[in-house]
C-alpha cells in the first residue's frame, strides 16, 4: 500500500493518540524472537553439559574418596605382614610381596625408594613389576624427585598417602599409595602400584550412560533449534503473503474493484484480520449494490453544490458549499448529507467515510466529514478532512475559510 492510501485509511477511521501504538510484529521481530529462542536452547543444552561434566567430577572424587580407606586399610595389613616377617631387606621385601600378590592379584608393582641428601630427591632403591607388559621405564640408582604440586614421595616418608589419580598402561589401570618403611635402619618409601580396574570400570560405566544422555541431548537441541527456525520461517511467509495480499486488495477496494477476498490462514490473529477485511468488502458490495449512479456531468457543465454542507457554528451559506463530486454517489451521498442535515452526525460520519474507500477522489465527501468532525467539536479531524478536500479540489475557496474558522474554534487564544 502507498504511503499516501496508507496515511488516508488512517485519518479516515480516526486514530487517537492512544491508537497510535505502532505494531511490534515484523520480520526483524519474528527473526528476533527465534534467534532468541535458539539461543535459549543452546544455552540450555551447553549447561545441562556442564551440570553432567560436573556430576561425574564429584562421582569420581566421591569414588576416590572412598577407595582411599580402602587402599590404605590394604597396604597397612601389607605393611604389618612385612614387619611380623621381618623382612627388612629389600630381596626379602620383594620375596614377600611376591608371595602376597600370588594369592590377592591386586597389586601390580612396587617401587622402593631411598631418602637422598635432599629431602626432594630419591633414588630408586629397586623395583618389582608383577606384569611383563607394564614398563614404567624405571632405572635402578636413578634419582628422581615428584614433579606434582603435592609431593606425595616425600609425603610418604612421614605417614601414608594415596595420589587421587587413576594412572593407565598396556590395559592395566592403578593408583599410586605410597607408605613409609625402614630397610636397614634406613628410612625408605614404598610406592605401592594398586590396581584401580574396578574403580574405573564405575567411572567408565557412568561416563558411558551420561554420554548417550549427552547425544540425545544435542540431538534433541538441534531437532528443537531447526523446529523453532521452520515455524518462523512457515508464519513469515503466512504473514508476507496476507499482508502482501491485504495490500493489493485494498489498492483494489479503493480503486472500486470489490471483487476480491482474502484466504484464510492457519494463525488465529492473522485468520481473524482476513475474515475482517473479507467482511469490510461485503459490507461494501452490499452498499453499492444499492447505489444509484449518478450521472458524469458533461464538459463545461457547470457543477452543483452538495447540500448539508454548513459552515461549523453557521447556518448554511450558499456561497459555502462546495461543487458537487463528479463520483457515482447516487443515493448513499444523498442519504449521508439528509443524516447531516439531521444532525445525524455518527451514521452520516459513516457514509461518507465508505465512500472515501469506494472513491478516494471524491472532494464531496472529504468536505462533508470535515463539516460533520466540526460539528462534533472533534476539530483536529474535521481540519483533516478539509485539508484533503482542498487537496483534491485546490480551487474551492470556501475550504480554506472553513480550515480557518476551525483552527479558530480548536485554538480561541491564538
Amino acid at each position: 500500500m502507498s504511503l499516501k492510501l496508507h496515511e488516508k485509511f488512517k485519518s479516515n477511521f480516526g486514530a487517537t493518540r492512544e491508537d497510535k501504538k505502532r505494531s511490534v510484529i515484523s520480520r526483524r521481530f519474528i527473526i528476533a524472537i527465534s534467534a532468541i529462542y535458539s539461543a535459549l536452547i543452546i544455552a540450555t543444552s551447553v549447561s545441562f553439559h556442564v551440570i553432567m561434566a560436573g556430576n561425574a567430577g564429584i562421582l569420581k572424587d566421591a569414588l576416590i574418596s572412598n577407595s582411599k580407606d580402602l587402599y590404605l586399610g590394604k597396604i597397612d595389613i601389607l605393611a604389618e605382614r612385612l614387619k611380623l616377617r621381618n623382612a627388612t631387606s629389600i630381596d626379602a621385601v620383594k620375596n614377600e610381596l611376591r608371595d602376597y600378590n600370588d594369592s590377592a592379584g591386586d597389586i601390580l608393582g612396587v617401587i622402593i625408594f631411598s631418602k637422598t641428601e635432599d629431602e626432594n630427591y630419591f633414588r630408586i632403591a629397586d623395583a618389582l613389576l608383577f606384569h611383563e607388559d607394564l614398563d614404567l621405564a624405571i632405572t635402578r640408582s636413578e634419582v628422581v624427585r615428584e614433579l606434582k604440586d603435592i609431593n606425595y614421595l616425600k609425603m610418604g616418608l612421614l605417614h601414608s598417602a594415596v595420589d587421587p589419580d587413576i594412572y593407565s598402561q598396556s590395559g592395566y589401570t592403578w593408583q599410586n599409595v605410597y607408605y613409609p618403611f625402614e630397610i636397614k635402619n634406613k628410612k625408605a618409601v614404598i610406592q605401592f602400584l594398586v590396581s584401580a580396574a574396578r574403580l574405573q570400570a564405575t567411572i567408565d560405566s557412568y561416563a558411558a550412560s551420561t554420554g548417550n544422555t549427552r547425544i540425545f541431548n544435542i540431538i534433541f537441541t538441534i531437532v528443537l533449534i531447526i523446529a523453532v527456525i521452520v515455524l518462523s520461517v512457515i508464519f513469515l511467509q503466512n504473514y508476507s503473503l496476507l499482508i502482501s495480499n491485504l495490500s493489493s486488495f485494498m489498492k483494489k477496494a479503493a480503486d472500486g474493484d470489490l471483487d476480491v477476498s482474502l484466504n484464510q490462514t492457519a494463525d488465529d490473529e492473522l485468520n481473524q484480520l482476513a475474515l475482517s477485511f473479507n467482511t469490510l468488502i461485503d459490507e461494501l458490495k452490499e452498499k453499492t449494490v444499492r447505489v444509484t449512479p449518478e450521472p458524469e456531468p458533461q464538459p463545461g457543465q457547470a457543477e452543483q453544490a452538495p447540500e448539508g454542507q454548513e459552515e461549523p457554528g453557521e447556518k448554511p451559506q450558499q456561497a459555502a458549499e462546495p461543487p458537487a463530486e463528479n463520483d457515482s454517489m447516487g443515493e448513499i451521498f444523498t442519504t449521508g448529507v439528509s443524516m447531516l442535515k439531521d444532525n445525524r452526525l455518527e451514521e452520516a460520519i459513516a457514509i461518507f467515510l465508505t465512500l472515501t474507500i469506494m472513491k478516494p477522489g471524491g472532494f464531496g465527501s472529504y468536505f462533508n466529514l470535515g463539516v460533520a468532525y466540526a460539528k462534533k467539536r472533534d476539530y483536529d479531524r474535521a481540519i483533516a478532512m478539509f485539508e484533503e478536500a482542498a487537496r483534491i479540489n485546490p480551487t474551492f475557496e470556501v475550504t480554506a475559510r472553513y480550515i480557518e474558522k476551525v483552527k479558530k474554534l480548536r485554538d480561541p487564544d491564538d
